[in-house]
């Protein structure tokens, strides 16, 4: 009897936190379905942003390689135009110190600064220029995801709803809404992430690898996972189900 009390609770408070989840989800859906739509009415360049990741890193190899940089103090202090660069890169030793920039055709620009000891400092940044346009369909990967956690709220509430009233777990109730979440647990872990690639390149933003053929997809492994996870529970119920039901049969 206290089992199945505990699954009462347990059922009552995961239905009640179901149901928030579900709003909170429309209300988001909405609200990005509406955002999204606006961005892309508007005409090109009505809004523009910059995003980007930057990485600075610091090295210190005097103890390592001795005095390998010590021709920097030996260089002028004119800059020097790299050759076939289309971007401006430069070098320039001033101070004692070597500074020079260089810059990729996929949005990437590297700065370091490097003295005679060996004191090595760099700052690399990835920045993409993308339009209102650009944003909104940007945003469309994330109605997908937002749509996949609604169907698994959905199906969640209605496995809540069953174990706050039910006698025993074991029921096709049980069985089948874990199966259900199971899948659309795991279209969420790839689909979204297919999406969100497929978007980019298409907008040109450098998903495709240097050959210009595959597309790089980040799964989620953790999602996965518990795809997994949940398919062999409803395996397990569905087995526990046929138990009772041949039990019940027996009685």
């Amino acid at each position: 009897m206290k089992n199945i009390k505990f699954m009462h609770i347990t059922g009552k408070v995961g239905y009640i936190f179901s149901i928030a989840f579900f709003v909170f989800l429309v209300i988001s859906l909405i609200a990005s379905v509406t955002l999204s739509g606006f961005l892309i009415s508007l005409p090109d360049d009505t809004v523009k942003a910059t995003p980007g990741l930057y990485l600075t890193a610091d090295i210190n190899l005097e103890n390592t390689f001795g005095n390998l940089f010590g021709f920097v103090d030996e260089m002028d202090n004119e800059v020097h135009y790299i050759p076939d660069s289309e971007n401006g890169d430069y070098y320039q030793a001033k101070d004692g110190k070597l500074t020079g920039t260089f810059k990729s055709k996929d949005h990437e620009s590297i700065k370091y600064e490097i003295d005679s000891k060996g004191n090595i400092h760099g700052l690399a940044t990835v920045e993409y220029s993308i339009n209102n346009r650009q944003i909104g369909i940007v945003i469309i990967p994330h109605i997908i995801s937002a749509l996949f956690l609604l169907f698994a709220s959905f199906y969640g509430r209605r496995l809540f709803k069953e174990l706050k009233s039910a006698e025993t777990p074991f029921t096709e109730t049980i069985s089948k809404n874990l199966l259900k979440l199971s899948v659309i647990i795991l279209g969420y872990s790839f689909i979204p992430a297919v999406a969100s690639n497929l978007l980019f390149s298409l907008m040109g933003l450098g998903t495709f690898d240097s050959s210009g053929q595959s597309i790089r997809i980040a799964f989620s492994l953790t999602t996965i996972v518990v795809a997994v996870v949940l398919f062999m529970l409803s395996l397990i119920f569905k087995y526990g189900t046929s138990l009772q039901k041949q039990a019940d049969e027996t009685l």
